[in-house]
């Protein structure tokens, strides 16, 4: 049986979407804890990783020196050609660790904002749901995937299966709940900060697309 690990930084913010999909292709689904200053799971019981988010930064590793640990762990990951993917912090911990910045954003974007296929302008703006004050670079050797109006810098991919993602697809009732209760302090008014109400509205109108993308994306990952 194939193991998918999800790494969490805090009780709060877990795997959401990604868990049911992993389970339905018959991954071994197990979580991995930063906090707890253990030893991540050795590389070769690794065959899918996603790094999830949370509120401290990538730079404040004097406070969570384990960050850089998880950074030098997601290289090693990637380098192997493991299908890594990362999520908010977790996409600018795997940004770090390829050697590219993380700062503050010019907005802080909290809510249902839409991204735009830099690839492909055309196509349609997909909403999804942003919950940072922060952004990554592009990586050297990255392909940028996605940017938004208060967000330069949406996801990236470096190689086949390295795939950094700013936003929130994997939200459900269950995670999004969860998020408000515990980061509720920053829905403060600002230009790309929406209130708990209409973040509620927008997982109504756009979580079934967002799922939708999400799945698209595990596969293209995971089955090259």
């Amino acid at each position: 049986m194939k193991t998918a690990w999800i790494f969490q930084h805090v009780p709060f913010e877990g795997p959401g979407a990604f868990a049911p999909w992993l389970l339905s292709f018959g991954y071994d689904v197990r979580t991995f804890h930063w906090w707890e200053h253990a030893s991540p799971p050795d590389l070769s019981d690794v065959d899918v990783a996603i790094s999830m988010g949370g509120p401290m930064s990538v730079n404040d590793t004097q406070e969570f020196p384990w960050l850089l640990q998880e950074q030098y762990w997601l290289r090693s990951a990637m380098e192997k050609e493991l299908p890594v993917i990362g999520v908010c912090l977790g996409a600018q911990n795997m940004a770090a660790a390829l050697g590219a910045s993380v700062k503050a954003n010019p907005e802080r974007e909290i809510g249902w904002w839409p991204i735009q296929d830099v690839q492909n302008p055309a196509s349609n703006p997909l909403p999804v749901l942003h919950w940072h004050g922060e952004t990554f670079e592009i990586p050297e050797g990255s392909v940028h995937l996605e940017e938004s109006e208060g967000c330069r810098n949406q996801s990236f991919l470096w190689g086949e299966r390295a795939l950094g993602l700013q936003y929130h697809m994997e939200a459900t009732r269950e995670s999004l709940t969860s998020l408000i209760e515990n980061c509720r302090h920053e829905l403060t008014p600002d230009h790309f900060v929406q209130t708990e109400e209409e973040i509620w509205a927008g997982w109504e109108a756009h979580h079934q697309a967002a799922t939708q993308m999400l799945k698209q994306r595990l596969e293209q990952i995971c089955f090259k």
